[in-house]
């Protein structure tokens, strides 16, 4: 048994890039082939092989296979079970519903493995359920057994709502970031005209991608509009974390400039 093909699904959303939260099914005309060759799909995690066999070996194989239809790839429909995550994918602007990737559109000839070039799709007609279309071609296959299907993450704007629920009473509340890498803009009142809470608003000064696990770096402050004896002004954390957006609400609003925004709120 030899593997004919491996394609490794990523996503920037998820820890380290892997993505299991998609399947391969192979359409028809794959299926059916796949049965007369004696192919089987098996998937280990994010990363799905195609595996077969023959006394002659795998080149001998794909020689017979790009013989008897060269035209003909192996098409697999990638699905997507979450449908929230299409949502945090950055996608080409004229997408229309099934991202194409094809054995014959890589980054490079020498790249190992191949990454394959998000494009449009080649099937004129895609079930209701893909998200993408992967087609790998037999003579392709000669020379590289392995790709990679590579989707982008979403960066959006956040923004803190900060609403008084208890005793305390901000008098110039920040939002901090340990790393250093990422301001936020003054805080202003929030007359709560949009969700009837008032209090205060904050928004990221530059979009940040948006991932399952975010690290807690953000953290609430108020700094006090008196200066001590030494002229500094007293600085007190109110909160030492931060939520992040939520998977099912990764942006509700938009900018001016249509920049998607992620609201969180915050209850002090």
């Amino acid at each position: 048994m030899f593997v004919i093909a491996e394609i490794t699904l990523q996503h920037q959303f998820f820890p380290d890039c892997v993505w299991r939260d998609a399947t391969l099914l192979p359409d028809q005309n794959t299926s059916e082939a796949m049965r007369r060759l004696g192919l089987s799909l098996v998937a280990s995690g994010n990363v799905w092989r195609i595996y077969g066999y023959a006394p002659t070996g795998r080149t001998a194989f794909l020689q017979y296979c790009v013989s008897q239809d060269a035209c003909s790839p192996f098409r697999f429909w990638l699905v997507q079970q979450s449908t929230w995550l299409l949502a945090v994918t950055v996608l080409p602007g004229d997408w229309k519903g099934v991202l194409g990737f094809s054995s014959q559109r890589i980054t490079a000839d020498r790249q190992m493995p191949g990454a394959m070039i998000m494009g449009p799709a080649q099937a004129q007609i895609a079930p209701a359920i893909a998200t993408g279309e992967i087609c790998l071609y037999p003579a392709d296959l000669l020379s590289r057994q392995a790709f990679t299907v590579t989707l982008l993450a979403r960066a959006t704007v956040w923004e803190y709502r900060l609403i008084p629920r208890g005793q305390r009473r901000l008098q110039n509340p920040q939002i901090v970031d340990a790393s250093g890498q990422i301001a936020f803009n003054p805080a202003s009142i929030h007359s709560g005209d949009d969700d009837g809470q008032n209090g205060w608003v904050t928004r990221s000064t530059s979009a940040i991608t948006l991932q399952q696990v975010p690290p807690q770096r953000f953290a609430l402050v108020d700094i006090a509009r008196t200066q001590t004896q030494s002229g500094r002004s007293r600085q007190q954390t109110v909160m030492s974390v931060l939520p992040t957006p939520a998977a099912d609400r990764l942006f509700t609003a938009y900018c001016a400039d249509q920049q998607p925004v992620s609201v969180m709120y915050v209850y002090v």
